[in-house]
């Protein structure tokens, strides 16, 4: 509300309000009894460059998890979220997308997103998984991406399941890795290369 009455430039309210989300996401998880988030980053990815982020999908607290690795992200989000009465306003304000749009709107809604230095976050199972395991990835992200002109950057996020249940927010003691791996490139590829991008990117998020 405060930054929605400041006189300044709505593009400079929605970096501030990003901002926040990140600062808010990395301070409620490292506070959190019981609770040790391990982040790996190998490739030293810093989300300078915009790009596609593809994750697994375990719990509620991959959201959390993904909001604190960069201020300059936004999400495809569910209709569970995109409606919710206490999670939907905050979406909406900060350009995050809504899945139900269908996949030319979400192209270009996406691309947009990069021109603007934002880089995206997918979750191509479709639904949260069960158990630590691991759904069949859905070509639409990686079209996304590659209309997008965008890399792709994968994560492999491990243990959600245990810290939250995957229909559940009751917070439980757990040890949570997260893993970002190399940018894959999708400039310039074949229609083969597009259409093996997601066993590619499945089996580098399954390899940690």
């Amino acid at each position: 509300l405060v930054l929605i009455i400041t006189p300044i430039k709505r593009r400079t309210k929605k970096l501030a309000f990003h901002k926040f989300i990140y600062l808010f996401t990395r301070l409620f998880l490292a506070t959190l009894f019981g609770i040790k988030t391990i982040r790996q980053n190998t490739a030293n990815e810093r989300f300078e460059k915009p790009a596609v982020i593809i994750a697994n999908h375990q719990s509620f607290a991959d959201i959390l998890l993904l909001l604190s690795t960069t201020p300059k992200v936004v999400m495809v989000t569910n209709s569970w979220v995109w409606n919710s009465p206490f999670f939907g306003w905050v979406v909406k304000y900060a350009d995050f997308h809504h899945a139900a749009d269908g996949y030319e709107t979400l192209a270009e809604r996406v691309k947009e997103r990069i021109s603007e230095c934002y880089s995206v976050v997918v979750f191509p199972e479709g639904t949260r998984s069960r158990g630590g395991s691991m759904h069949r990835f859905q070509g639409g992200a990686f079209r996304i991406a590659t209309r997008a002109g965008a890399p792709i950057v994968p994560v492999t996020i491990d243990g959600s399941y245990r810290l939250m249940e995957a229909q559940g927010f009751w917070i439980r003691p757990a040890t949570v890795r997260v893993t970002i791996h190399p940018p894959v490139p999708t400039a310039d590829l074949s229609r083969e290369q597009v259409r093996s991008l997601p066993d590619q990117v499945r089996d580098t998020i399954v390899s940690v």
